[in-house]
C-alpha cells in the first residue's frame, strides 16, 4: 500500500508542481517581451530636436531648473558634455499591501 502511494506521490506531484506554475512563469516571459519590444520601439524614435540634441549642455539649458538642482549639476561638471538621449534602469524594493501588514515582500 505504502509503495502505491508513494509512486503515485512520485507522478502527481511534480506534475502539479508544473501545473500550478507554468501560469506564472509564461506570465513573466509574456511580459518581459512585451517590455523588451516597447524599449525597441523607444530607442528607435528619431530625437525630438537633432539639432539641439547633438550640441553640448550649456548654462541656459540648467536655468528651467531649481537652483538646487543647477548648482549641483554645475558642480559635477555636466557645463560642456554631450546631452544623455537614453538611460536604462533596473529597479528593485520592498512594499506592504496595506499600514498593519508586520511582513514586507520583495517587489
Amino acid at each position: 500500500m505504502k509503495s502505491l502511494f508513494t509512486k503515485y506521490l512520485r507522478i502527481v506531484l511534480p506534475g502539479t508542481l508544473i501545473f500550478i506554475s507554468a501560469p506564472f512563469l509564461l506570465g513573466r516571459l509574456q511580459m518581459n517581451r512585451k517590455i523588451a519590444k516597447e524599449k525597441e520601439k523607444l530607442l528607435a524614435l528619431p530625437a525630438i530636436n537633432e539639432e539641439d540634441e547633438s550640441s553640448p549642455i550649456t548654462i541656459d539649458n540648467l536655468m528651467s531648473l531649481p537652483a538646487p538642482v543647477q548648482n549641483w549639476l554645475q558642480s559635477i561638471g555636466v557645463i560642456g558634455q554631450e546631452k544623455i538621449r537614453a538611460v536604462t534602469l533596473t529597479q528593485s524594493g520592498q512594499m506592504r499591501l496595506n499600514p498593519e501588514q508586520i511582513t514586507w515582500f520583495k517587489s
